[in-house]
């Protein structure tokens, strides 16, 4: 039986406790970081409007603009894990403060709050992803990670779904979403540290930080295809998930009457029932196929997925204005850009020289995707603007990105894993 399961994960005996304690800390955290960006969107949308939404990009983008060079920094001075405990101690002291504000209804009839939660929840989402990748990445080698990483996914998934069902039900109104925002960051810092104690993450660490030079890390990116195809595809993808957001929340808007009374409107329930049935789809694919896809066919097989799904939906959603569309848009949003592209580009990354790979990173979630939040904002903020025809700019633009990406990709592995060229 044991063995079966071993199979069925395909997991190695002695893999069996450190994955366990990293699905764990991933499903905790994912939960918490899902539940902050999500249900703040739909407050914001309740108490605000959709109208607004170009503005928190623009706020959002912003900010992780003016985090990336501190991140920079910090991820080639510190160990990852100190630097985790740092985004974990900001959000619980951030989300105890919104929770006195409801409790005491201080700054509840003015927008600051509002716009505060939402921006807040975005960048604790991209930073505490960034965070725990940057942490699994350092623990797992590569030839573990192809095998692994699909099920850390599937955890964050896993995350995603209990935010669904959660909003599902309509247990949460806006104090008790902070207080078990509080609670699931508390949890988490306290496993953090007890995975750093039972398997020295921290010294491990250590091991692995090269000094930060901004130059070497330009050069290195300018003297690599490689590298700035990456870059170019993730900018592109993220230029394509705010404008896809942005037009399925503005859909929901619609569809939905807005309500002072979140307990009331029927909005944070339909949202949460997309999160969970995008989420059991992630779960299921990520536990048993996505690990599976990449040692038969190869990385480079599955980078067209995504670009395609999103010129197909652009090109449809442009002739007809159906309700089909920001649901495939919801399905590719908080589906597919994580439980295939967010490990693609994990494995990707691993590819670049351990030198500067871990700054590329950072770079590429902290300072490029802002900058695709930074220009979606200022595009959908100018009047008149058809937003889908964008959209199938954009999405046409990534195809093309992400052709040339899979064969690069699959040149270099021709290159220096031989074994896996004769893959189709």
């Amino acid at each position: 039986m044991k063995e079966l399961v071993l199979k069925a994960f395909n997991l190695g005996q002695e893999e069996v406790k450190s994955t366990f304690l990293f699905c764990v800390l991933c499903y905790v955290w994912a939960f918490a970081i899902t539940l902050g960006m999500r249900y703040s969107d739909s407050l914001f949308i309740l108490q605000i409007g959709s109208e607004y939404l170009p503005a928190t990009y623009r706020y959002e983008s912003i900010g992780m603009i003016l985090l990336s060079s501190f991140l920079l920094f910090s991820y080639s001075r510190y160990p990852v894990i100190y630097i985790f405990r740092g985004v974990i101690v900001a959000a619980l002291l951030f989300y105890s403060f919104v929770s006195f504000c409801f409790i005491t209804e201080t700054g509840t009839q003015t927008r600051a709050l509002w716009f505060a939660l939402n921006v807040f929840g975005t960048q604790l989402f991209t930073v505490g992803i960034t965070a725990i990748w940057t942490l699994i990445d350092y623990y797992y080698e590569n030839h573990r990670a192809k095998r692994l990483f699909g099920m850390f996914s599937s955890m964050i998934f896993m995350g995603a779904i209990t935010t669904g069902l959660i909003m599902r039900s309509g247990l949460l109104n806006r104090t008790v979403f902070t207080m078990l925002m509080a609670a699931l960051v508390l949890f988490t810092g306290v496993w953090v540290s007890f995975i750093s104690s039972k398997m020295g993450c921290s010294s491990r660490d250590k091991s692995n930080r090269y000094a930060f030079s901004l130059t070497k890390l330009i050069g290195g990116i300018a003297d690599s295809k490689f590298a700035k195809l990456v870059i170019a595809a993730n900018l592109l993808t993220f230029l394509l998930w705010v404008i896809t957001e942005y037009n399925y929340l503005h859909a929901f808007e619609m569809r939905f009457q807005r309500m002072a009374n979140e307990q009331q409107s029927p909005l944070p329930q339909f949202m949460g029932l997309c999160l969970s049935v995008v989420g059991v789809f992630n779960l299921i694919f990520g536990l048993f196929f996505y690990s599976r896809i990449i040692e038969r066919y190869g990385i480079w097989n599955v980078l067209l997925y995504t670009p395609s799904l999103f010129l197909v939906m652009f090109f449809g959603w442009y002739l007809y204005d159906l309700f089909l569309f920001p649901l495939i848009g919801v399905f590719i949003v908080e589906g597919t850009l994580y439980v295939i592209d967010d490990s693609n580009f994990s494995l990707l990354i691993k590819k670049l020289p351990p030198t500067y790979k871990n700054q590329v990173r950072v770079l590429i979630e902290t300072f490029f995707e802002p900058i695709g939040m930074l220009i979606s904002g200022i595009i959908l903020g100018l009047p008149y603007l058809n937003s889908k025809f964008l959209g199938l700019i954009f999405a046409v633009l990534l195809f093309v990105v992400a052709f040339a990406l899979k064969s690069t990709v699959k040149r270099e592995t021709e290159r220096t894993e031989p074994e896996l060229s004769t893959r189709a």
